[in-house]
């Protein structure tokens, strides 16, 4: 937008992964971000990682009524808005193991805030 990136959406791995794979990555990835400030927003929770959080999250993620993935939106105030999420990318139904899953990332500008300021501006 007006020749600057807006937003950047990427994934941390180079292919789809088993749900062990998947949660290890996610779980470093999720303590990278709590330690460089980034805060939850809209009323999500970071990805619960015990056992049994972990039992509930695949499950979530092999059903169809989910869409299969969980998203997180996160923050840092005033500057950048963040979507995190896992999902199942192939065999999602698989009764066997064979389900494979993708980490995803996407970042750009703080539209709340943006707003928020446009708000002001248009007040003032």
């Amino acid at each position: 937008m007006d020749e600057k990136v807006d937003t950047i959406a990427t994934t941390p791995m180079l292919s789809k992964v088993t749900f062990s794979d998947a949660t290890q990555e996610l779980a470093s990835l999720q303590r990278q971000l709590q330690f460089a400030g980034w805060r939850l927003h809209n009323d999500t929770n970071w990805f619960d990682l015990t056992p049994h959080g972990l039992d509930q999250l695949r499950t979530e993620l092999r059903n169809k009524s989910t869409g299969y993935v969980k998203t997180m939106m996160l923050r840092v105030p005033e500057k950048y808005a963040m979507t995190f999420r896992i999902y199942c990318a192939a065999r999602c139904d698989s009764k066997i193991g064979l389900d494979r899953y993708l980490i995803d990332i996407g970042i750009g500008e703080d539209i709340a805030f943006a707003i928020q300021k446009r708000e002001l501006n248009q007040i003032n």
